[in-house]
């Protein structure tokens, strides 16, 4: 298995959110090592307004083959459990997006690592800082702890934080 820190962004807002989370997780552990799970945070929606709120969590994994096979099973694992496209930014059951992958950058047409709007999203950064607040994101001089106090300061999309039982 990899050593890299593979950080995996959670989102939705139709259904019984919580328990599609919960239900992917589970799903994704047959392919690869989960490590860590955050809290779950009810945040507001970004972007596109005019939607329910959303719930927010990170994953930590370990995965040995290559992004793009990585992105093809979170994609497989969101229509497993009804994402269908409404529209940009608009209401989903479940988003999964790879947000890092250790210190490495990946450049490709249908993604980019980091993830490249992770620096202006508190309900992306606050659940991977609960995972590990050391890390330090590729390019980057402070932690994820420390990121997250800066943006907190601008904009702050979190509602609530809902511990896991």
């Amino acid at each position: 298995m990899s050593k890299d820190k593979i950080f995996i962004a959670l989102g939705g807002n139709i259904g019984k959110v919580l328990d599609t989370f919960d239900k992917a997780i589970s799903s994704l552990r047959s392919y690869m090592k989960v490590l860590k799970v955050s809290s779950y945070y009810r945040t507001k929606p970004a972007g596109f307004i005019d939607q329910d709120n959303f719930y927010n969590g990170a994953i930590l994994v370990s995965y040995p083959y290559s992004p793009i096979e990585l992105l093809n099973i979170l994609q497989k694992t969101e229509k497993k459990f009804g994402k269908e496209f409404i529209c940009k930014n608009g209401p989903r059951s479940l988003d999964l997006d790879i947000v890092f992958w250790g210190d490495k950058v990946f450049s490709y047409p249908q993604l980019t690592i980091p993830h490249p709007r992770v620096l202006v999203r508190d309900f992306v950064l606050v659940p991977c800082a609960e995972i590990v607040p050391q890390y330090i994101s590729p390019g980057e001089t402070k932690t994820l702890e420390g990121l997250v106090t800066e943006i907190e300061k601008q904009n702050c999309y979190i509602l609530e934080k809902i511990n896991r039982s």
